[in-house]
Order: structure tokens, then C-alpha cells, then sequence
């Protein structure tokens, strides 16, 4: 669907960032499409704990499988993954 979208408004998938807060299997799964897009991935804490205070369904993918999810990604797809978190 991302390839026939960036056709229809002529932007190259390298312009593209998808982001997720971190759904268990999808980011093995987009890496599998092996699409030119970056990766982003919202964290919204430094730490695991703090992190399911804040977003309760982080308890369902630690951040242990994020990063190697997110490393598989990179190996796949060779491309950057970013991190973000808000400071509250």
C-alpha cells in the first residue's frame, strides 16, 4: 500500500517515516516488506517502568524486544531507526 501511495504523490519511500509507540510482531513484519522508509519508534520514557505507568500496553513488547526487533529492522531494511521519548 506505501508503494502505491508514494506513487500516486510522487515522494520516494527514503522521504517516508513510519512511527509506531511498538505493536509485538510489526516491526518484524514491516522489515519483511523491505521497504526504503525510516523506522521511528516512540518510547515515551527512558526505562521500562516508567514506560507501562505511561502507556499501559508497554507491558505486552518490553523494550528488550523493541531494540532487537528494532535491530532486525536495521539489518533487513539497512535503514536508521529512531527513538523517541517526551519528557513530562
Amino acid at each position: 500500500m506505501l508503494f502505491l501511495y508514494t506513487q500516486d504523490i510522487e515522494i520516494g519511500q527514503r522521504m517516508i517515516t513510519i512511527s509506531t509507540v511498538g505493536v509485538p510482531n510489526t516491526i518484524k513484519k514491516l522489515a519483511s516488506h523491505k521497504l526504503q522508509s525510516t523506522l521511528a519508534v516512540s518510547l515515551h520514557a527512558p526505562n521500562q517502568s516508567l514506560r507501562e505507568k505511561i502507556v499501559p500496553s508497554a507491558k505486552a513488547y518490553p523494550l528488550e524486544a523493541i531494540m532487537s526487533d528494532c535491530r532486525d529492522y536495521f539489518q533487513e531494511t539497512n535503514r536508521r531507526v529512531s527513538f523517541e521519548y517526551a519528557l513530562l
